[in-house]
């Protein structure tokens, strides 16, 4: 198999998924938030009328009461109740999970297939959510993609031999090959002039601390590539609408990753040859 090289991370156009066998994909999750709190959600919520809409795919479900922490210089971070509850659900093999509140919606999965797979996911749940509640509006959309590499020795040799893009290489290259170097994370931020951002991190991860659940700490040092895409604008709920902003950011989010490594570091992924 020949995979293209990609120039431009940011470029429009749309690159096609490669099959990998070994990704390092550990954590996909997206969320959509609404303008303010939606009450008709939280009725759905408390009547049950949301889990019983979603339970042919999600038939764990459970209420919890949201909680908020208030910080106060000097001061231990204190509870306040929010007198609002959260639903919480999974699926049979809990492995993909959905927290549903009145101003928020996010599925986590740690077992992610493909695109095309994980928009068939977010229609189902946006079209149960429409019939039960209709929120009028949606003012946040954003996917991310965690990319974990236990092998730091497998990115360092990436990196010797053209599998991470040039421009990432030698600041790679030297936190790897200095023991000492415990931690090294790079932020990179881009905005389109549609209005999508994209954010990405990556670098060393030290041992026994992670960045998001569901992604456990390691007790020895791990290296990461956090993906993070959204679109911040205020646009009328529909099915159709947020999952087409869910495909573009996806589409979005996999270019990035597929110039950061290139056909050179695919096999080590278990692209077909």
């Amino acid at each position: 198999m020949t995979s293209s090289r990609i120039d431009d991370p940011f470029e429009e156009s749309r690159v096609a998924e490669v099959r990998l066998d070994r990704s390092p994909l550990a954590v996909v999750l997206f969320q959509i938030r609404f303008p303010g709190p939606v009450t008709r959600i939280e009725h759905a919520i408390l009547s049950g009328d949301l889990a019983d809409a979603l339970s042919a795919d999600y038939p764990f479900a459970e209420r919890q009461e949201v909680v908020e922490f208030v910080f106060q210089p000097g001061h231990m971070p204190a509870q306040k109740s929010t007198n609002s509850t959260a639903l919480a659900l999974s699926d049979a093999s809990q492995q993909w999970t959905l927290s549903i509140a009145r101003d928020s919606l996010s599925l986590t999965t740690t077992a992610y297939k493909d695109r095309d797979d994980l928009l068939a996911r977010a229609e189902g749940i946006f079209e149960a959510l429409a019939r039960v509640a209709q929120p009028p509006a949606v003012s946040r959309v954003g996917l991310r993609y965690i990319n974990r590499i236990v092998d730091t020795k497998l990115v360092q040799r990436l990196c010797e031999n053209a599998g991470v893009a040039e421009p990432i290489r030698q600041q790679q290259l030297f936190s790897l090959t200095h023991g000492a170097i415990q931690s090294t994370l790079t932020e990179l931020q881009y905005a389109w002039s549609e209005g999508q951002k994209l954010q990405a991190r990556w670098g060393l991860l030290p041992a026994g601390q992670s960045i998001a659940n569901p992604l456990e700490p390691l007790p020895n040092q791990s290296w990461l590539l956090d993906i993070d895409a959204y679109h911040e604008a205020r646009f009328e709920f529909s099915t159709e609408t947020v999952v087409m902003q869910l495909k573009t950011l996806s589409e979005k989010a996999y270019r990035f990753f597929r110039w950061f490594f290139t056909p050179e570091a695919l096999p080590e992924f278990g692209a077909a040859e």
